[in-house]
C-alpha cells in the first residue's frame, strides 16, 4: 500500500467524522416531533371555536342566515374534525413553529375546509375551503352511519332474511355482523349517485363471523340519513 494514499484516506476520514455533527444537527432540526393526544384534542377544540365564532359573527350581521344553515342538515353531525396532520417544511429549523393542518367538513352547509393551526398555542392562522369533501370517515361519523343501518327496519329485515339462508339460524342480535363502514366516493359515472358527490356519505359493507359477504352494501347519506340500498350492486 502506498504511504501517501494511506495518510490521505485518513484525513478524509477524519474530515468526514468532523462534519457529521453538523448533518445530525441539521436533521435534527428539521424534525418535528408526533402530535400528542392532548395537542389533537386542543386543535380539535381550536377549529370548533373557530367556526363558532365565524358563525356568531355571520348571525349578529344577518340572523337568518344561521337559521337557513340549521336547516340545510337533519344530520346527528355537525362540524367534524376529519384530519390533523402536521405540515411538513423543507428546511425547517429547530426555531420554527410546529404547523398543523387542520381539516373539517360542515354539515350545516355541505362544506369542507382547512385551517393552519399553530400546535403551541392553538392561533388559527389562515383557514381555505377546499374542493375534496371525501375524505376518511371520523369516529362519530362512522358511529352515526352504524346507528342509521341498525335503525332502519326494512334493512335490518332483509338481513335477517340473507342471514338465515345462508347460515341455517336466525340471526337474533346486531352482535352477529361485522360491518365496515368507509367513506363512499361515487365518481364521474354513478349518475345516479350525485347528491354523494356534494356531501358525505357512506359505503356500508356487511359479513357474517364467518366473512360471508352479503349481497346489499348500503350507502347512507350522513346529511340527510337516507338510506339507499341500489347504488351499490
Amino acid at each position: 500500500m502506498i504511504p501517501g494514499t494511506l495518510f490521505g484516506n485518513r484525513i478524509l476520514f477524519f474530515l468526514l467524522l468532523g462534519l457529521l455533527p453538523l448533518a445530525c444537527g441539521d436533521a435534527h432540526a428539521a424534525w418535528q416531533a408526533s402530535l400528542s393526544e392532548k395537542e389533537i384534542h386542543a386543535l380539535n377544540v381550536a377549529a370548533a371555536d373557530h367556526f363558532y365564532n365565524q358563525q356568531f359573527t355571520t348571525q349578529g350581521l344577518n340572523p337568518s342566515l344561521q337559521t337557513n344553515k340549521v336547516k340545510a342538515s337533519t344530520s346527528a353531525l355537525g362540524l367534524e374534525v376529519l384530519l390533523i396532520e402536521l405540515q411538513e417544511v423543507k428546511n425547517r429549523s429547530a426555531d420554527d413553529p410546529r404547523l398543523a393542518e387542520v381539516f373539517v367538513f360542515d354539515y350545516a352547509t355541505n362544506s369542507a375546509s382547512v385551517l393552519l393551526v399553530d400546535v403551541l398555542n392553538q392561533k388559527v392562522i389562515n383557514s381555505s375551503s377546499i374542493d375534496n369533501i371525501h375524505l376518511p370517515l371520523n369516529d362519530r361519523e362512522v358511529a352515526v352511519a352504524t346507528q342509521i343501518l341498525l335503525n332502519n327496519t326494512a334493512l335490518m329485515a332483509k338481513l335477517a332474511l340473507e342471514y338465515e339462508k345462508q347460515i341455517g339460524k336466525p340471526l337474533e342480535s346486531p352482535q352477529q355482523l361485522d360491518m365496515k363502514v368507509s367513506i363512499w366516493n361515487p365518481g364521474m359515472n354513478a349518475q345516479y349517485s350525485q347528491q354523494c358527490k356534494l356531501t358525505r356519505c357512506a359505503l356500508v359493507s356487511l359479513f357474517t363471523k364467518s366473512a360471508y359477504n352479503f349481497s346489499v352494501e348500503p350507502v347512507i347519506n350522513l346529511s340527510t340519513a337516507n338510506v339507499n340500498l341500489d347504488w351499490v350492486q
